[in-house]
């Protein structure tokens, strides 16, 4: 985004801040890095710490990279057998799955394949899982054995099931695979609902979610003693961060049951059972989890540190029961703002209670400007229209 290059009619401390303070210089991250190659470097580091939990089960670094390898080179193989061409950067891999240890690593594999992967929700009707197939023309979907059954029987589409006591696991080599992708090429696809007319894909490279979660470790710092709560529906862009960050810095992943981000009760004993420190509430979850709590008179689990809210406005009840609900004296409530379309969030900011919510400022490498009708920026506490653009 450029702007008009006039004085813009601001005063100096007006240019000064919305310029210099609130938009900030660059700042460096490995913008030449993939996503499953800063995964396979923390796999280097912990191979033995446990990296994903879904209820009873559990794998390590070293076999979660090892499974999501054996299925990498599997897809690479059934591609080839099917489309006679080898499977090459921004091919899009379908993926219908229940939230699940295969779900990962489902999506670890097409990403070491060199693909990108486009989640599809298992409760989408036969028309809709038609019409995201028919517009990326992908030509496997990988899927789990309750489902296979119930898929449409097409000669278009090939359907590879990916249980963890599937043969792949057994026969196929687990080491890494040499890198397929590059950073500027695509890792996901992820469609829009489609209120407003058909469903549309939303495409995102690698590039802009190292530059996303890069940045979230630097303000919010992961260690390997931290648990991070994976809940959101893979459909929905939350769900990016949730499923990547905690694996490149050695922290441990649990994922909650299919639905059960709806059941607070259900929530709240698994944040306790396995000490979750940080995760995401979309806002009116979060005040259906703090009716919960105040209904059974119980507090905020002590283990949360850090509660990420996004994808509705936060309101300054939420804001305010949560905090009284809180009895970690370290625990802060953030308010990240962002489109699908900009790598998940843009802006953030850290509410304090008894204070105004705001969407806060860019994140690392972004810059937000408000502009009036002429693309100018307008004075502060003005009304215009929110630019969002990547730093020159």
């Amino acid at each position: 985004m450029r702007l008009s290059n006039d004085r813009y009619g601001l005063n100096e401390a007006e240019f000064d801040k919305i310029f210099c303070q609130w938009n900030k210089p660059n700042t460096s991250y490995p913008s030449d890095k993939t996503i499953n190659q800063l995964f396979e470097e923390q796999v280097k580091k912990t191979p033995n710490s446990i990296a994903l939990v879904y209820m009873s089960q559990v794998l390590t670094y070293k076999e979660l990279n090892q499974r999501a390898n054996q299925l990498a080179r599997y897809l690479r193989k059934e591609y080839r057998n099917k489309t006679s061409t080898p499977l090459t950067a921004n091919t899009l891999i379908a993926l219908r799955l229940d939230k699940s240890l295969e779900m990962v690593v489902a999506v670890l594999a097409v990403l070491k394949a060199g693909g990108a992967y486009v989640p599809i929700d298992p409760s989408y009707p036969p028309d809709r899982l038609a019409y995201i197939l028919d517009d990326t023309k992908a030509q496997i979907v990988l899927t789990q054995q309750h489902f296979a059954k119930a898929l449409p029987a097409t000669t278009q589409v090939q359907y590879i099931v990916t249980d963890l006591d599937s043969d792949i696991y057994n026969t196929v080599d687990g080491d890494n695979l040499k890198e397929y992708a590059t950073a500027q090429d695509l890792a996901y696809v992820i469609y829009t609902s489609g209120t407003t007319g058909k469903p549309k894909g939303v495409m995102i490279p690698h590039k802009g979610i190292v530059n996303r979660l890069t940045w979230m470790q630097s303000e919010y710092p992961l260690s390997a003693q931290d648990v991070v709560l994976q809940k959101t529906a893979y459909v929905f862009d939350v769900s990016v961060w949730e499923l990547f960050w905690a694996h490149w810095y050695g922290a441990k992943l649990v994922m909650c049951e299919p639905e059960g981000h709806k059941d607070s009760s259900y929530l709240y004993r698994l944040i306790n059972d396995q000490n979750v420190t940080k995760l995401h509430f979309v806002p009116s979850m979060l005040d259906a989890y703090n009716s919960y709590l105040m209904a059974n008179h119980l507090t905020l689990n002590p283990c949360i540190n850090t509660l990420f809210c996004s994808g509705e406005a936060l309101q300054p009840i939420t804001m305010e029961q949560t905090y009284h609900n809180a009895v970690n004296k370290q625990f802060k409530l953030h308010n990240l703002y962002g489109p699908t379309e900009a790598s998940i969030d843009v802006t953030y900011f850290e509410t304090f209670a008894g204070h105004d919510i705001c969407i806060g400022k860019p994140i690392a490498n972004t810059k937000a400007y408000i502009l009036d009708e002429s693309r100018r920026p307008v004075p502060i506490n003005t009304i215009g229209e929110l630019y969002i653009g990547e730093q020159d």
